[in-house]
């Protein structure tokens, strides 16, 4: 069995609160934004997906948040 080096990065999401889009910046030295292998996900408090973006390769990514009525949402960012 060979183990998989875990990946981690951090990532800072502003303004908040927002009323037309957010943007997320992602940080991180061991993660390779050219394999494009890191996805987006904003879901609402009840789990319902509202945005998802596979396939982001900058280390800046705005997230439309225009159509999304006031409440709480999750950004799930996954590599």
């Amino acid at each position: 069995t060979k183990l998989i080096p875990e990946k981690s990065f951090n990532f800072v999401l502003f303004p908040n609160p927002t009323n037309d889009f957010v943007e997320l910046k992602l940080n991180s030295n061991s993660i390779d934004f050219s394999d494009k292998k890191i996805e987006i996900i904003l879901t609402d408090i009840q789990g319902k997906e509202i945005y998802r973006k596979i396939g982001v390769s900058e280390k800046r990514e705005t997230v439309p948040m225009n159509e999304c009525l006031p409440g709480i949402y999750f950004i799930s960012v996954i590599y």
